[in-house]
């Protein structure tokens, strides 16, 4: 089965937050691994299908439900092999030495599962982290992108994109140097997560350019958020960077656009729009039927600045 991105972002989820159905399924997989181990008998050995249940609830659940099921399946094996077989052991210990070598391994299949689980974690973590504002990046925020607006197509949920352009920070470089308008860049990129909710996205496309994403706000409440935003830097430039404007253009769509790229398209022309009227301020406009209608017309073209 074939799942787009989506599908699979929404799979993952289910699995990692109903940890209680996933633990079931590893014991009933367990279960049906100890069976299969009785029904083929002493010459054939399944044991190695243990792995799977102790996968499912390593991976998905954590150590605290990991080890305990390897405990779980090494006592099915146990059971199996010295109490519904007929099979006689010169020494009796030797069962419960074939146990510990068996529970020996899947503690160790437990820890390398972890830590490559925690590797992945931080490679997909500085994959998506823009690395100067600690923000997420050009490429997280086009995949979270993808995932709201199939939520918005299915369920109609509005959803806010804010675009944010600090003014004439060319010469903020130039006067105070590189290092300082780096500087100035992780302070805004701190006052953003400030400002917002966790479940919004705060990304930074690149040079001086953020992009904010706040999902399941309509217009009323994202003008309240905007207006946070735009007072918390005016703030930050009152108390260290006095050369610090920004313009900002927000879309608040009441309906799903048609793509990702006119979703962008959107912003980028209130942002523009901003800084034609002087800059340092804030345009926000609300995207309906009505406005789909009128949109279609115009140039659907992604800013070139944002292209792959």
């Amino acid at each position: 089965m074939n799942l787009d991105q989506p599908s699979r972002w929404l799979l993952q989820r289910f699995l990692r937050r109903s940890k209680p159905a996933v633990m079931t399924l590893s014991v009933v997989l367990a279960l049906l691994v100890a069976a299969a181990d009785y029904v083929t008998g002493v010459e054939v050995s399944v044991s190695v299908f243990y792995v799977a249940p102790i996968f499912m609830a390593t991976w998905y659940v954590g150590d605290a439900a990991g080890f305990p099921m390897s405990c779980l399946c090494v006592a099915a094996s146990l059971v199996v092999d010295r109490f519904l077989q007929v099979h006689e052991y010169e020494n009796s210990a030797t069962p419960w030495w074939n146990a510990a070598v068996l529970l020996a391994f899947f503690v160790i299949l437990n820890v390398m599962l972890l830590r490559l689980q925690a590797a992945m974690a931080r490679a997909q973590s500085l994959a998506m982290t823009d690395s100067l504002t600690g923000t997420a990046n050009r490429r997280a925020f086009l995949e979270r992108s993808a995932l709201e607006l199939a939520r918005a197509r299915r369920y109609g949920a509005p959803f806010t994109l804010c675009f944010l352009d600090l003014d004439d920070f060319k010469s903020i470089n130039d006067s105070a140097g590189h290092l300082a308008g780096d500087r100035l860049l992780v302070r805004v990129g701190e006052a953003l997560r400030a400002q917002v909710r966790a479940s919004d996205l705060v990304a930074r496309m690149g040079g001086d350019e953020f992009l904010v994403l706040f999902p399941e706000t309509g217009a009323d409440a994202a003008r309240a958020a905007l207006h946070k935003i735009q007072n918390s830097l005016r703030s930050l430039g009152e108390t260290g960077a006095s050369h610090l404007r920004c313009s900002i253009g927000a879309v608040t769509f009441l309906i799903p656009p048609p793509s990702i790229e006119e979703m962008l398209r959107l912003v980028d022309v209130e942002m523009y729009e901003v800084k034609r009227e002087g800059k340092d301020g804030l345009r926000h406009r609300v995207y309906d039927a009505e406005q789909r209608a009128a949109a279609a017309g115009d140039d659907e073209s992604l800013p070139s600045r944002w292209r792959a």
